[in-house]
């Protein structure tokens, strides 16, 4: 009985997907060397995108890892090692830019192919990128220095409020041009806030 609802406990978890950082070495190096050993058994998937000035291909390569691999200790439901590869060349430059990052799942092969891990990982970076873009680059929040008590986290409180208030003032307007409707019409966002 204990078997089972332990079983059952591993089945509600859920699949996972981990970007492989700097801030876990001893995983990272792991992944690294278990893709410098394992010439064998890889799947991969290769994608082309071009646009706003550059061409990039990315090839995502998955090796299996076996259960409770010691190497992965830390992460000991780890099934597949993904190894993803950027190469970006931008035409305004000439240049090329080389990209290689890891990530782990806890997914068996049949459940993450390749395939869909790269549709997976794209997704995720649509959403961070328009995030980044709004917070960081449109509303400078990296080169704030407010570190004093409560007030970062109010302030951070304050960046989503207004983002949330110039999404719902300039709905069907693009992303892009939400900012300047704002700015030429502000009485939209005031009128959502009532003022």
């Amino acid at each position: 009985h204990q078997q089972r609802n332990g079983d059952d406990h591993r089945r509600k978890k859920g699949l996972y997907l981990f970007a492989l950082k700097g801030n876990q070495p001893r995983l990272l190096s792991a992944a690294t060397r278990a893709f410098d050993q394992q010439q064998a058994l890889k799947s991969q998937h290769d994608t082309y995108d071009h646009g706003h000035g550059r061409e990039e291909t990315r090839k995502i390569t998955a090796i299996a890892i076996a259960k409770d691999d010691p190497e992965f200790a830390s992460f000991p439901d780890t099934r597949q090692i993904l190894k993803i590869e950027r190469t970006r060349f931008h035409h305004r430059t000439g240049q090329t830019d080389h990209e290689i990052a890891y990530a782990i799942t806890n997914a068996q092969r049949s459940q993450l192919p390749p395939a869909r891990a790269a549709q997976a990982i794209r997704n995720h970076w649509q959403v961070e990128n328009a995030l980044h873009r709004q917070k960081d680059v449109r509303m400078r929040e990296d080169d704030d220095r407010t570190r004093t008590r409560h007030a970062p986290h109010n302030l951070a409180t304050l960046r989503n409020l207004a983002l949330t208030v110039v999404n719902l003032a300039t709905a069907l307007a693009s992303p892009a041009c939400r900012w300047r409707v704002v700015k030429r019409q502000p009485w939209r966002a005031l009128k959502l806030l009532g003022i």
